[in-house]
């Protein structure tokens, strides 16, 4: 093996890693900047005055409901079955397991991390720490996760209606900061790791 080879052989098995570590360093470096404003973004946000505003702020909220969800998914899984239509069975099935692993993975997150409610927070910055506390449970936001989590693999399934999935799940992101639920950083992790999520399944 002569030396260029090794040099690329090398710079190949790096490329990955270095990628992953920087991309990690600079979504870091965003989400600080980003929780620098969390509260004053949220306030504004929730001041807003508009019948539209509280349209999506509820119809974003019972679209994200867990409820809501896995009715989609039982719904295209029976219809696969009763109309033997396999896509809309292996849709059904893979959404109900991308929510089930979302619901897991937001559990632990929320109360590792353990970052209070805007409701809860009076001022900027990023409070955290292990907490089982209602109200102590708002990164990521578990609404928006599960429902990119199910988009994302509906997408796959249904590449035709992807637009019209992935905007009712920034519906639900949108309504859970209108509502007060949760900060705008809360909402863009929990789609990013419902994405992540997704495409995994």
């Amino acid at each position: 093996m002569n030396r260029s080879t090794l040099q690329e052989d090398w710079s190949s098995r790096l490329a990955l890693p270095l990628s992953v570590l920087l991309s990690s360093l600079a979504l870091v470096v965003a989400f600080w900047g980003l929780f620098q404003l969390d509260l004053s973004l949220a306030r504004l946000i929730q001041s807003i005055d508009h019948p539209w505003f509280e349209f999506v702020g509820h119809v974003g909220n019972r679209v994200g409901n867990g409820l809501f969800l896995v009715g989609i998914s039982g719904a295209m899984l029976a219809i696969g079955l009763v109309l033997k239509r396999p896509v809309f069975r292996l849709a059904g099935l893979e959404s109900l397991v991308a929510h089930a692993a979302a619901a897991l993975i937001v559990q632990v997150l929320k109360h590792l991390i353990g970052r209070p409610r805007p409701r809860m927070t009076h001022s900027n910055g990023f409070q955290f720490g292990p907490s089982w506390d209602s109200g102590l449970d708002s990164f990521p936001s578990g609404h928006t996760m599960a429902s990119f989590a199910v988009a994302a693999v509906l997408a796959k399934h249904f590449p035709w209606a992807a637009w019209i999935l992935y905007s009712t799940a920034g519906l639900v992101a949108a309504g859970r900061v209108i509502h007060g639920s949760h900060f705008p950083s809360d909402v863009i992790a929990g789609a990013g790791l419902g994405l992540l999520v997704g495409y995994a399944v």
